[in-house]
C-alpha cells in the first residue's frame, strides 16, 4: 500500500476533535513530523518523487491530527502521485486538501505555508 492509498482510504476525520486534544509532548511530535514533511518537499524539488512518497509512508495517522501538517502532507503526496502518473489519486488528495482548508477550524494561520522561493531562486541560493 502506498502512502497515497493509505491517505485516500482513511475514514477517520482529518482534524482532531477538541475532546481529543493531546497534552504534553505534542510540540516535539509536531516538529518531528514537520521535519519529515520538509524533507519530502526537498525530495520533490529534486524530482525524487518515489522517495518522497516512501518518506511519508505510515505517518498519515499522526499528521492528520494537526490541520497544517495534514495539508502539507496531502500536498506533497498529491504532487508525487501526479508525477508518478496517478492523476486520479492526486485529484482525490487535492480534493481532501481543499475540504480541509474549508473547515471552520482551519484558520488563516494554518493556511499560510512557509514561504517558498521559486525554483530558480532556490538554485541560486545553494
Amino acid at each position: 500500500m502506498t502512502a497515497a492509498q493509505s491517505v485516500v482510504e482513511e475514514i477517520v476525520p482529518v482534524f482532531r476533535p477538541p475532546a481529543l486534544t493531546v497534552v504534553g509532548g505534542t510540540h516535539s511530535d509536531e516538529a518531528r513530523l514537520l521535519g519529515l514533511i520538509v524533507e519530502a518537499e526537498k525530495l520533490l524539488d529534486v524530482n525524487r518523487h518515489d522517495e518522497a512518497l516512501a518518506s511519508l509512508e505510515g505517518i498519515w495517522h499522526e499528521t492528520k491530527l494537526e490541520p497544517a501538517l495534514a495539508l502539507r502532507h496531502l500536498l506533497v503526496v498529491s504532487w508525487a502521485e501526479m508525477y508518478a502518473g496517478h492523476l486520479g489519486v492526486a485529484a482525490e488528495l487535492l480534493d481532501r486538501a481543499d475540504s480541509l482548508v474549508r473547515l471552520p477550524r482551519f484558520d488563516a494561520s494554518q493556511r499560510a505555508l512557509p514561504p517558498r522561493l521559486p525554483r530558480a531562486e532556490r538554485r541560486e541560493r545553494r
